[in-house]
């Protein structure tokens, strides 16, 4: 009796590290996948806020040629009266 009783705590023990063994890994696992999610919405974000800086350069590129180029030809109606 005492050796199925040693052989049942010993298959629990077994059973139990086991267990702890795939706990940990599945752990491991969800914080390597909230780790690659962090650092996709991280790049996402940089991204969008890369565009947008970059349309506003071309936009404010754009005005200044505009307003340089009216000034101009005012300035040479001005010189020319």
């Amino acid at each position: 009796m005492a050796t199925k009783l040693r052989e049942t705590v010993h298959d629990f023990e077994a059973r139990f590290a086991a267990e702890a063994e795939a706990d940990r890994l599945r752990r491991e696992a969800l914080r390597q996948q909230a780790l690659q999610r962090s650092q996709r919405r991280r790049m996402e974000r940089t991204h969008a806020k890369g565009t947008f800086r970059f349309t506003l350069l071309v936009l404010a590129i754009i005005a200044t040629a505009i307003i340089t180029t009216i000034v101009m030809f005012q300035m040479f109606l001005i010189v020319l009266d």
